[in-house]
C-alpha cells in the first residue's frame, strides 16, 4: 500500500488545504476517495480533522518537519501508526506542500464492545 503523501498548502486557511494523493485507508471515507478534495470536506468535521488542521498549518508556519506516533479509534476501527510530514517551500519561498509518509505501527482491528453483564 502506498505510504506516500501530499498537501497542497496554498490557503490561508487549513480546512480549504487540498489533499493530494491520500493514502489507502481501512475507515470508509477516509482513503484514496479524499484525494483532490480540502481537508474540510471529509465525512465528517471532527476532532481528528481539526487536529489534522491544527498539524498542517503549526508544520507550514514553522517550516520544520514533523513526527508523530498516533494511536486513535476512528469510525470503530482501533489504529496506531506513525507520520513523517515535511514541509516544502516552491521557488518563491512560500510552503505550498507538506509531504507526509505513514508506517503502520499494528495492523488496523474492528473494535468490539460488549454491554456490562454481557457474555
Amino acid at each position: 500500500a502506498k505510504a506516500v503523501s501530499w498537501i497542497e498548502t496554498g490557503s490561508n486557511d487549513p480546512l480549504k488545504f487540498i489533499i493530494r494523493e491520500h493514502t489507502e485507508n481501512p475507515i470508509p471515507g477516509f482513503g484514496t476517495e479524499m484525494s483532490d478534495r480540502p481537508l474540510c470536506d471529509r465525512p465528517e468535521i471532527d476532532l481528528h480533522t481539526t487536529a489534522c488542521a491544527v498539524e498542517y498549518l503549526f508544520c507550514k508556519r514553522e517550516r520544520i518537519p514533523m513526527y508523530h506516533e498516533i494511536e486513535q479509534v476512528l469510525g470503530g476501527l482501533k489504529r496506531h501508526y506513525t507520520r513523517l510530514m515535511l514541509p516544502v517551500e516552491n521557488d518563491h519561498g512560500v510552503v505550498d506542500r507538506i509531504y507526509y509518509m505513514t508506517r503502520k505501527v499494528h495492523p488496523a482491528k474492528r473494535l468490539t464492545f460488549h454491554l456490562v453483564g454481557e457474555q
